[in-house]
């Protein structure tokens, strides 16, 4: 049985929606390294890995071509900083 693309995102919803599916989700993106900020660029696997973080995202709804978006929402985060080193 075929399914909408929107069918499918509330599946993906339903499923990452629980608690234990953002258990699932947050591990699934780790291994996935969409958390990593730099990967080896002659690493192929990782970027591919790490684009297929995109498309799961996509799946979920969270993530689409809509940039301005994307980028009030990122801008609404606390920003994180270092702690600073005095010596």
């Amino acid at each position: 049985m075929k399914y909408t693309e929107n069918e499918m995102k509330t599946f993906y919803r339903k499923l990452f929606g629980t608690p234990h599916g953002r258990i699932v989700l947050e591990d699934m993106l780790a291994d996935l390294h969409y958390f990593d900020i730099y990967l080896d660029k002659d690493n192929e696997e990782a970027i591919a890995l790490n684009n297929y973080s995109k498309v799961l995202l996509y799946k979920i709804g969270v993530l689409d071509n809509d940039a301005d978006k994307i980028l009030n929402k990122l801008l609404e985060l606390e920003p994180k900083y270092e702690e600073e080193k005095n010596g």
